[in-house]
């Protein structure tokens, strides 16, 4: 074939014409080559029954040459005069349609939706090995495969040929052993790769890094409106202001910081604030906005469907001011993030105590706001007194005790159990302990 074009030129010329195939239909690209077009027609002739036996009867096999062509040949026109008038001539390719072309395209855009999502691969500036698609990271294993195949491969035909065909050391007929090599579907160890964002972000150090990348970032954005971020304990800021009032940042909760940019706008002049939060801030806002000099305060609260905005304001106006001051000591009294609650009490069951305690007296009421203003020890002590007959309220409604322990005793003898020694109250079981607390847990613990 490499000498062709000089010996046979003719024939050359031939197969530059593409008469090297025949074509059996008129569908573009559907030509195919002499030899299969043969035994295709073999197969014709042959029928279904094929040519089995016939080899045995001289006459017979006579016969089936000399008209099993013939036969074939009719049957095919016959066939092709059928389709031709059920059907027309189809010129385009047999990919030229509106369903190929629709996958088609549905899979280039779920590729460019792919490397949009995971970056472009061929961009990649590593040396790691990555699936395409996945962005799996293959394993050192198999990249040692792919850096040796090629060599691996050459040494394994030299021996061949030497052993075999050159110095005849071994049958041609023995068998070559099989390679062992670690490929990409059987990887022994299989990890993300490194670009994955959630897996960069279980770092604590490359998140403390983006972090301050962000807040250097955002705080040199050129922009008309006023961006106050926080880099570990330096205020930052988009606009030239004083930021005394802010830094430094020494919150460990964000609750606490929100409040305090919202007095920090309150100071700026701006007389309504939004904020944005998940968590429990809603009680601390509406508590900022009884005492904050402030038209109106919005939390956007929770995501999805649950999602709406909470007008602060308004909740501090129709709970009044005395419990907007109460309600940080009521939060933290009746259970959050570092103090336990009330077994068997929610915050529901304890504020509907809140609210009967406070039509008989407002000892309670007083009890919270000044927790609130001043959470020492001293203040603890004088309103214990109040803080238990809370806390008597929140098991028992009816009950006129004054002391948990006394409250204990009572709620235990109803279950019809065995009284123990008084001297027994000042050192409860774990069995009377569930019930109620000894004491009521202290302000800001």
């Amino acid at each position: 074939m490499v000498t062709l074009v000089t010996k046979h030129p003719s024939v050359y010329a031939q197969f530059l014409a593409g008469n090297f195939t025949v074509k059996k239909t008129t569908h573009a690209f559907s030509a195919i080559a002499l030899d299969q077009a043969h035994e295709q027609n073999n197969a014709l002739v042959k029928g279904d029954g094929g040519a089995v036996g016939l080899t045995e009867n001289p006459a017979a096999l006579r016969r089936w040459m000399v008209s099993g062509p013939e036969m074939a040949r009719l049957i095919s026109e016959f066939q092709a005069t059928t389709e031709k008038r059920m059907k027309k001539t189809e010129l385009k390719h047999h990919e030229q349609t509106k369903h190929t072309q629709v996958a088609f395209a549905r899979d280039v855009r779920a590729l460019t939706r792919v490397m949009g999502k995971m970056g472009n691969p061929f961009c990649e500036d590593s040396k790691d090995l990555l699936v395409l698609d996945s962005r799996d990271l293959a394993d050192p294993a198999v990249i040692n495969t792919l850096h040796q195949i090629e060599k691996l491969g050459q040494e394994q035909y030299d021996t061949y040929v030497n052993e075999r065909l050159v110095h005849q050391t071994k049958p041609i007929t023995d068998p070559i052993k099989r390679n062992n090599l670690h490929i990409f579907n059987q990887p022994p160890v299989r990890e993300k790769s490194r670009t994955q964002f959630q897996a960069f972000l279980r770092i604590d150090e490359n998140k403390v890094e983006l972090f301050a990348f962000l807040a250097t970032r955002i705080a040199t954005t050129e922009t008309e409106k006023q961006i106050i971020i926080t880099n570990h304990q330096e205020v930052l800021c988009t606009q030239p202001r004083d930021v005394v009032g802010l830094a430094p940042c020494s919150h460990e909760e964000a609750d606490t910081r929100i409040l305090l940019h919202v007095q920090d706008a309150v100071r700026q002049g701006y007389t309504k604030v939004s904020i944005r939060t998940v968590d429990n801030v809603v009680i601390l806002a509406v508590a900022a906005a009884g005492r904050l000099d402030i038209d109106e305060l919005w939390v956007a609260f929770a995501t999805g469907k649950n999602f709406r905005y909470l007008a602060a304001h308004e909740m501090a106006v129709a709970l009044g001011p005395n419990k907007c001051r109460g309600l940080p000591f009521f939060h933290a009294f009746t259970g959050c993030d570092t103090v336990s609650c009330f077994g068997g009490r929610g915050k529901k069951t304890a504020w509907e105590t809140w609210k009967a305690y406070d039509e008989v007296t407002d000892e309670v009421t007083t009890a919270f706001c000044t927790l609130a203003a001043t959470p020492t020890i001293s203040t603890v002590d004088d309103y214990m007194d109040s803080l238990e007959r809370f806390v008597v309220l929140l098991y028992d409604r009816t009950s006129s005790q004054e002391h948990v322990n006394e409250a204990r005793k009572h709620l235990f003898t109803q279950r019809s159990r065995s009284i123990e020694p008084s001297h027994q109250l000042e050192k409860p079981s774990d069995n009377t302990s569930r019930e109620l607390p000894t004491k009521p847990a202290s302000a800001g613990a």
